[in-house]
């Protein structure tokens, strides 16, 4: 799977206690094992967060996220439509608890780093089927951290899924990830 990601974030009340951090994304979701029709999804999302709410660095957190096929389809195709991925579309509520952990910087001319512990919860309402149910369908753990380099930042991390909902996914999954952001 290989995610195209464009986001514009900012803030709104910095420096006071209901501080709220937004970020609205596009997302293309590409399979390369597959044809384009079949698999690809894209995605708007809108996330939210308050870093300021919360006592001892504690920060809540919650993202609306809109999918839908890449090659046409609609809300009801799954019940009755045809072809590859159009059932895909729908909306997922993922609400999460986040905490930056210090620790001692493990690279040169950088005296601390954070690990980002990260737990969500998701509520999953209609995408990726008929068959699907509207359930809260799984809770990720995270652990990732970012690392300032020249010219972006990479940030490595780690995760755990317990699923919830067979419908959704029957299994429980460990996954790594790493990747690379431009800021200009």
């Amino acid at each position: 799977e290989w995610r195209y990601i464009l986001t514009y974030a900012n803030s709104v009340l910095d420096g006071e206690q209901c501080q709220t951090d937004y970020a609205l994304s596009y997302v293309y979701y590409d399979y390369p094992d597959m044809a384009s029709w079949q698999g690809d999804t894209q995605e708007f999302n809108l996330a939210l967060s308050w870093p300021n709410l919360c006592p001892m660095g504690i920060v809540p957190s919650y993202i609306i996220i809109d999918s839908w096929p890449t090659h046409g389809g609609t809300r009801n195709a799954g019940k009755g439509g045809v072809g590859g991925n159009r059932a895909t579309a729908g909306f997922i509520h993922v609400f999460g608890l986040n905490y930056g952990l210090p620790v001692e910087g493990f690279l040169p001319n950088n005296p601390e780093q954070v690990l980002d512990l990260s737990w969500n919860i998701t509520y999953n309402d209609g995408t990726y089927g008929s068959t699907v149910d509207h359930d809260w369908s799984h809770m990720v753990w995270g652990i990732s951290t970012d690392i300032d380099l020249p010219y972006g930042t990479l940030t490595p991390a780690v995760y755990y899924q317990n699923s919830m909902e067979d419908t959704v996914n029957n299994q429980d999954e460990f996954w790594c990830g790493l990747s690379y952001g431009f800021s200009f």
